[in-house]
């Protein structure tokens, strides 16, 4: 899951996404879409592994999986706000996923799948920066419930399912510190699953413990690394225990705490992963029956680096693999029927879904990239460049060259970019014009 670049958005209703949808529909102009979170679901139920996107700008992606690896249907539906993280889970009972989004204005919003796409969104208010979204069954009466979490109030709205898609009033409960991510999971081997934040100045782990009844107690405060980020939880060393590793985008390293069975843990180790490692999954992504770790990192050069996992908890050097762009979340499934589990992470700078198919042994080919949505014109930064710059700047953001001025200046030198309209940075259909004004130098 993942939660950060956040994109102000316009409103925008749902709209059903028909499973039939090709690649680059869309009903109206959204700008780049910015995949954040991911969910691996059989979302049209044919057997095969689909691949759902939340975007931080007012949208959710829709990739039809071909069963061999491949993503060959893409589908967007326009959204009000902006989604920094999804869940995937049946709501409703009919054995199609649903969905729920965090929504940064503050909200959780739901919609439910249907044969055709999905229904229209329903938002229960979870405070201000939403960021994380989770699911479970919080007082265990075999209906799902969603926990919302909001960065701005450091609080979790929880609201329990009433089975036929439709949820109770919020519940909340007080986190502190700055949260980062969430997750939810058996942590004191109760039956009732607990919620876990990561949470920024201070760096610490936050754990609210879930009671039958679906409320929740605490928090219980665990230092950490410098800027906890992922988590992940697994039984790691086979002692039946859940344990927790979390990555420390600040200091370079996974730390793997071995739980104690009782809320807490016994042990805490730190593993070189990479640099700034962001988001993380636990997986036996080896297939020797061993949980391991994948840890990518939310930079440019991007990279994941897999800890292959010994089965007492402790993990081996990493094996690193290139990614397609920076990567905000990271989920694993299996994509192309092979037994081996793949990798598949959220790029939001560039606007794509990245995949890497297991080779075996915990090992992954390059990464195929997938557009999250339709192509548009990004304009770059032209002031001070020269008209061929400009052109060859403006054909590499899919733009197009409209009117071209020229006014006199004393502070760009003759032949150079003085205006241009749009700004930099604007997002449009693609082959928009862009017009410039070039400097005749200083009038004399």
């Amino acid at each position: 899951m993942a939660r950060l670049l956040l994109v102000t958005a316009s409103a925008a209703l749902l709209l059903t996404v028909p499973a039939s949808a090709e690649r680059g529909s869309s009903s109206a102009f959204l700008g780049l879409a910015r995949p954040s979170a991911l969910a691996l679901v059989d979302a049209n139920r044919d057997g095969k592994t689909d691949v759902v996107s939340a975007n931080v700008r007012s949208s959710v992606s829709y990739f039809s999986g071909a069963g061999d690896g491949r993503l060959d249907r893409f589908a967007m539906t326009p959204l009000k706000g902006s989604h920094p993280d999804l869940a995937s889970a049946d709501f409703n009972g009919d054995r199609v996923p649903d969905y729920a989004v965090a929504n940064y204005e503050g909200s959780v919003g739901v919609f439910l799948g249907n044969a055709s796409g999905v229904e229209p969104m329903t938002n229960y208010p979870s405070g201000q920066a939403t960021i994380g979204a989770v699911t479970g069954d919080f007082n265990r009466d075999g209906k799902v419930d969603i926990a919302g979490m909001s960065s701005k109030r450091a609080d979790v709205t929880v609201l329990l399912g009433n089975g036929d898609g439709t949820f109770q009033a919020p519940a909340r409960y007080r986190i502190g510190g700055e949260p980062w991510e969430m997750a939810s999971a058996d942590l004191n081997s109760d039956g009732n699953l607990d919620i876990l934040a990561t949470t920024g100045l201070p760096d610490e782990l936050h754990v609210l413990f879930g009671t039958s009844t679906g409320s929740f107690v605490g928090p219980r405060v665990f230092t950490v690394g410098d800027l906890p980020t992922g988590i992940a939880t697994g039984d790691f060393n086979g002692d039946g225990l859940l344990d927790v590793a979390l990555t420390s985008f600040g200091e370079n390293f996974v730390t793997v705490l071995l739980g104690d069975g009782a809320g807490g843990f016994r042990s805490s180790l730190n593993y070189r992963a990479i640099d700034s490692p962001d988001s993380i999954v636990a997986a036996d992504l080896t297939g020797d029956g061993k949980l391991d770790l994948a840890a990518a990192t939310f930079l440019l050069g991007a990279r994941v680096a897999v800890l292959q996992g010994r089965g007492d908890g402790t993990f081996g050097p990493p094996g690193v693999f290139p990614l397609a762009g920076p990567v905000l979340d990271l989920e694993t499934a299996d994509l192309n029927g092979d037994a081996k589990l793949d990798l598949v992470g959220a790029n939001p700078f560039l606007g794509h879904v990245s995949v890497l198919l297991g080779q075996g042994g915990g090992v992954f080919a390059r990464p195929a990239k997938y557009a999250a949505g339709p192509p548009v014109c990004l304009v770059d930064l032209l002031v001070r460049k020269t008209l061929k710059q400009a052109k060859r700047l403006l054909k590499s953001g899919r733009c197009r060259l409209g009117r071209v001025g020229s006014v006199y200046s004393s502070r760009v030198r003759r032949g150079r970019i003085v205006k241009q309209r749009p700004a930099p940075g604007s997002e449009l259909p693609l082959n928009s014009r862009v017009t410039l004004t070039i400097s005749r130098g200083p009038k004399r």
